[in-house]
C-alpha cells in the first residue's frame, strides 16, 4: 500500500491576476453597491448627496465585457433610480441633479438594447423599470412638472413610456404563442401606466398635447389586449377622457392630429384576434385577471 504523500505546507505566494480583471472586479461590485443603495430611506446620503456617485450611476452604459449581459450596467442604472423615485421627498433633488435628462438618455439607450434582448427571454426587459420611473413621477409629482423649467423633458419622457408600453402591447402576442414568460409584468405596467395618466388626460390642458398619442394607446389597448380586464380598463379611460375632460370635443378628434397611420396599421392588420372569437377557456389564452 502507497503512503499518500504529507501536504505541501510551505507557502505559496498568491497570483495577483491582470490589473485590467482586478478593475473589471472593483466596478462590478461598486455598481452593484450603488444599486443597492438606492433602497436607503430618503434623503439618500450614498447616491443623492454624493455628486461622484449619481453622476457614476446615472453615467452608466451598456459594456459587453463587463458582465455577462451586456445590458447590465443600463438594468442597475434604471433599477437604482426606479427606487429613488418612490420617495416624493427626493424628486426636486433629483431633478436638480439633471434626472431628466439621465432618464431621456436611458431611455436611447434601452431602445438599442432592446432588439437583442427580445430574442432572449432570461434577460430582463429594461423598459419596464424605466416606465415604473415614469409613473413614478406622474404620480408623485404630477401634472406641476409640465408647467416648470423641465416641462419639456416630462413630456418627452411621459411620450417615451407610452411608446415603450405600446410596444409591450403588441409584443404580447407574441409571448402568448411562444410561452414567453414575464406577460403578467408587462399587463401590470401597462395598466399602472393608463391609470396613472387617465387623470391628466381629463384635468390637464398641459396634457393636451400628449392626447393623440395616449389616445391611440388605448384604442390599441382596446382592439388586442389579450385580456378582457386590460381592455375593459382601457375603454373606462377612453370614456372618461371624451365625457369629462376639458374640451372634450377636441379628445374625440385627438389622435387625426397625430401620426397615425402605422398605428393604425398594426391594430387593423395585426393577427386574428382570438380573444374575442374563442370562448372562455381556451388553451393559450392569458387567463382573466393576469
Amino acid at each position: 500500500m502507497e503512503q499518500q504523500k504529507p501536504e505541501d505546507t510551505t507557502w505559496k505566494h498568491l497570483k495577483i491576476p491582470q490589473l485590467s480583471r482586478i478593475e473589471a472586479g472593483i466596478r462590478r461590485c461598486f455598481i452593484h453597491l450603488l444599486s443597492r443603495a438606492a433602497h436607503v430611506p430618503k434623503g439618500n446620503a450614498c447616491l443623492l448627496n454624493s455628486h461622484a456617485a449619481w453622476h457614476f450611476l446615472t453615467s452608466l452604459a451598456s459594456d459587453p465585457d463587463l458582465y455577462g449581459d451586456p445590458g447590465a450596467c443600463v438594468h442597475a442604472k434604471v433599477y437604482a433610480l426606479a427606487f429613488l423615485l418612490q420617495r416624493f421627498d427626493d424628486h426636486k433633488l433629483m431633478i436638480e441633479l439633471g434626472l431628466m435628462e439621465r432618464l431621456l438618455e436611458t431611455k436611447e439607450q434601452i431602445k438599442q438594447e432592446m432588439p437583442h434582448r427580445i430574442q432572449e427571454p432570461d434577460l430582463p426587459d429594461l423598459r419596464l423599470p424605466w416606465i415604473h420611473c415614469v409613473i413614478s413621477l406622474v404620480l408623485l409629482s404630477g401634472p406641476k412638472l409640465f408647467a416648470g423649467s423641465k416641462g419639456r423633458e416630462y413630456e418627452q419622457l411621459v411620450a417615451g413610456a407610452l411608446d415603450f408600453a405600446n410596444d409591450l402591447q403588441f409584443e404580447g402576442r407574441s409571448k402568448i404563442q411562444r410561452e414567453m414568460p414575464g406577460l403578467a409584468l408587462d399587463l401590470e405596467c401597462q395598466q399602472a401606466l393608463g391609470a396613472a395618466l387617465a387623470p391628466f388626460s381629463t384635468k390637464v390642458t398641459h396634457f393636451a398635447s400628449l392626447k393623440p398619442k395616449f389616445t391611440l394607446y388605448l384604442l390599441a389597448l382596446i382592439c388586442s389586449a389579450p385580456t378582457l380586464g386590460l381592455r375593459q380598463r382601457a375603454c373606462e379611460f377612453l370614456t372618461e377622457m371624451l365625457t369629462k375632460g376639458q374640451q372634450p370635443h377636441l379628445a374625440g378628434a385627438a389622435f387625426l392630429k397625430a401620426n397615425c397611420l402605422e398605428s393604425f396599421r398594426r391594430i387593423l392588420t395585426g393577427p386574428l384576434d382570438v380573444l374575442i372569437s374563442a370562448g372562455p377557456g381556451r388553451p393559450g389564452l392569458c387567463p382573466e385577471g393576469v
